[in-house]
């Protein structure tokens, strides 16, 4: 062997120096060096020399012209063939620095042409360079291609045999190039889709003890967070235990690793996103994990303040949070203990809340008495948040701090102060022109105390301001009579901007007035269309939803805000609009034009006006509505004409309307009091279809309204909401404004 070896080393430089191929190849004359290494090999001359440059003259002029897919074959071709001549290897061994880049390269141009193909020569290709060569990559490649194939059977084989042979020649000795890693990565994933995640796992952990530590770990902790989250919101508790299990492995075997984190993030996750019993989270923790009880528990307690919410509608406190959170917070502390507070919630956290963020704590209070705690050594800690959201309410009122104080016991003083306090807020409020905060306040210190003179009295004061200053006041300006355009030539002219301004101050009145959203704005495109439709009906001197090319001054664009319209004529502008909002006359029994004006989830309208016509665009249109966190409550909120509490006798219709999201009124009654005295009324045909569901009714014999206060009481009896019978009592006061 020795005598061989020297003999080898001896002829390489003289066989070398001595043919012309070389040179050719080395000045980049593939085609010349190609034939003089078939001159070379025709003649029986060095043929494993010429062998080895024809293949790395061929892969060159593919490394040059990636469309000469040919050259590639013809390069293995040509190792092949040298494989042939060097029956004992010797040539090879002496060379491979060689033939190793040529193969190196070639699995890089296989692998880009699988991803991004042409392929077709792939088939041919990959078995031959593994028969030469006998290296993972090509395994892997195989593999490769089936998982572009969708054959995960066949890719998660061939990935297996690839990270076989990278393990046996490791157990020999030879240390694993870095990039093998994805091997172990690929199979990793391939197992997971064949849920088999204790394999998965397994080919990890072995990845580990083969790799450098700074190069295995950030994959493997990647693996096994999305793993292990992916999995869990289908599997069962076996799944999740399999993956603490190699969290638990991880720990063992690296100590330093912050895996608590990672087993945090996963307990929180599987809390979270799945079916999981009520202080599922905080048995585990507790059983197997005491160490984490100090993280799990912030963490849950950050996923509750994430999750709470408390309004006030209608003076009734409404909340939400998550409450298996909370739960698990107190079962924490119930069996790891929490400051001293054995057996008891979390007390160290509500004195922690108390000093650092007050509207939490009154939350975090709330919620846990809800829970069925038993809160009374926090008395001392509760006096002390109640002064201090007092004292924050007096320097300065805010809807939040208000809810947070209503969220807290209350004795018969608190609630006097919490009054005093809100009154002088709401005064405030309406005095600074916020009609729209202050009505919403002022409804619900009313629905929790109907009968408090001073707040009917300060409800009867916002109800005249905000009338006098945002229907009187912009009413009186009539600016659309300053249209300017000619029915006779067909000129939709254009009207001032402060034409639209006064419209949708009137118009954001009414709806305020009627207790919904009152930011409703017009749409510019649509502005334009409506005029277009209100020249029309200005010309022909009738209305129609469905205008025929016949009508005066028409237009395609009238023709479409026709169809999508409440239309008035013999007015326009704000009077056009009250038309519509009164909503007389024999076929306008359904009050469609008012619930159009009137509908709580409608934000975007178009409005187009001549001095005696009026367009206002009111169906379709995208991101036409208001979020559902504005719109939610009124699945079972009502929406009245007239509306509850004070109303402008100015306003009073004979046709009384109430609508509810989605109820059903097909059984419902109607009765309506003055005094003592029932009136009698004419409930109309139902007629759904525009805006919210709506019943109906006449009252044509109403008392004078121009003088003193009328007050009535309205019934409306078996409504049916969500299939649940409900009924509702409410009052309406008819106030004289324009006295």
């Amino acid at each position: 062997m020795h005598t061989r070896l020297i003999a080898w080393c001896w002829l390489i430089p003289m066989s070398a120096g001595a043919q012309p191929f070389i040179a050719s190849y080395e000045h980049n004359d593939l085609e010349k060096c190609i034939q003089q290494c078939d001159k070379e090999i025709d003649k029986g001359g060095d043929k494993q020399l010429a062998y080895l440059y024809k293949s790395k003259a061929y892969h060159r002029k593919y490394s040059a012209d990636n469309s000469c897919l040919t050259c590639l074959t013809k390069s293995m071709n040509s190792l092949e063939m040298l494989a042939v001549k060097d029956a004992d290897g010797v040539f090879r061994q002496g060379r491979q620095a060689d033939t190793d880049s040529i193969l190196t390269d070639m699995r890089a141009e296989v692998r880009e042409a699988i991803l991004s193909g042409p392929s077709w020569f792939v088939d041919d290709l990959l078995p031959r360079m593994e028969k030469f060569s006998d290296h993972y990559y090509e395994k892997y490649l195989r593999g490769l291609q089936a998982t572009l194939d969708d054959d995960l059977y066949q890719a998660t084989k061939w990935y297996n045999e690839a990270a076989r042979q990278i393990y046996l020649e490791w157990k020999n000795g030879k240390q694993p190039a870095d990039e093998s890693l994805e091997v172990f990565s690929a199979l990793g994933d391939g197992l997971i889709d064949f849920n088999d995640h204790r394999s998965a796992i397994t080919v990890w952990q072995r990845a580990l003890k083969m790799y450098p530590r700074q190069e295995v770990l950030p994959a493997y902790e990647s693996f096994l967070n999305q793993a292990s989250h992916n999995s869990l919101v289908t599997q069962n508790d076996s799944m999740l235990d399999i993956y603490l299990q190699a969290y638990d492995s991880l720990a063992i075997a690296f100590p330093e690793l912050q895996v608590n984190d990672m087993l945090t993030g996963l307990l929180l996750y599987a809390d979270e996103y799945r079916d999981t019993p009520v202080n599922f989270i905080a048995g585990l923790v507790c059983a197997r994990y005491p160490a984490l009880m100090p993280v799990i528990s912030d963490s849950l307690m950050q996923h509750w303040e994430s999750s709470v919410a408390f309004t006030v509608v209608r003076g009734k406190l409404r909340s939400t949070w998550d409450q298996e959170a909370v739960e698990n917070i107190i079962q924490l502390s119930t069996c790891a203990g929490d400051a001293g507070f054995e057996g008891k919630p979390p007390a160290h956290r509500f004195h922690q809340l108390v000093s650092s963020d007050p509207v939490m704590a009154a939350y975090w209070y709330y919620c846990l008495t809800e829970h069925g705690q038993n809160l009374s050594e926090w008395n001392a800690d509760l006096s002390l948040l109640t002064g201090k959201l007092n004292d924050m309410l007096e320097e300065q009122f805010t809807p939040e701090l208000y809810t947070a104080r209503l969220a807290l016991p209350a004795d018969k003083k608190d609630e006097l102060e919490l009054l005093d306090i809100s009154l002088r807020m709401i005064k405030e409020q309406i005095d600074q022109g916020d009609f729209s905060g202050s009505g919403e306040w002022l409804r619900g210190e009313l629905s929790r105390d109907p009968e408090n003179e001073q707040l009917r009295a300060l409800y009867k004061y916002w109800v005249t301001q905000d009338y006098l200053l945002n229907l009187e006041a912009p009413q009186s300006r009539r600016s659309h009579l300053q249209w300017k355009g000619d029915p006779d030539k067909c000129d939709a002219g254009t009207l001032p901007e402060e034409a639209y301004t006064d419209f949708m101050q009137a118009m954001n009145y009414l709806r305020r007035l009627a207790g919904v959203p009152d930011s409703a704005v017009l749409l510019p495109e649509w502005n334009e269309k409506c005029q277009a439709a209100a020249l029309m009906m200005h010309a022909e001197g009738h209305l129609s939803h469905q205008p025929g090319s016949n009508f005066q001054c028409f237009s395609k664009e009238g023709q479409q805000a026709a169809g999508m319209s409440n239309l008035s004529l013999g007015y326009g502008g704000i009077p056009a609009l009250l038309g519509q909002v009164y909503d007389s006359g024999s076929s306008n029994g359904s009050v469609g034009h008012r619930r159009w004006v009137l509908t709580p989830y409608r934000r975007l309208y178009g409005m187009g006006s001549t001095d005696d016509a009026m367009a206002l665009w009111t169906l379709g249109g995208r991101d036409a509505n208001f979020d559902r966190n504005v719109t939610d409550q009124y699945t079972d909120r009502f929406v009245a004409w007239p509306p509850e509490w004070y109303f402008p006798a100015e306003l009073m219709p004979y046709r009384w309307s109430f609508s509810m999201g989605f109820a059903d009124f097909s059984s419902t009654t109607i009765r309506v009091f003055h005094g003592k005295k029932e009136i009698p009324v004419h409930v109309l045909p139902l007629e759904q279809g525009y805006g919210q569901n709506t019943i109906v009714w006449e009252i044509f014999d109403l008392p004078p309204l121009d003088i003193v206060e009328q007050s009535f009481r309205v019934e409306v009896r078996h409504v049916l909401v969500n299939s649940q019978p409900m009924d509702y009592t409410y009052e309406v006061i008819s106030l004289p404004i324009m006295e």
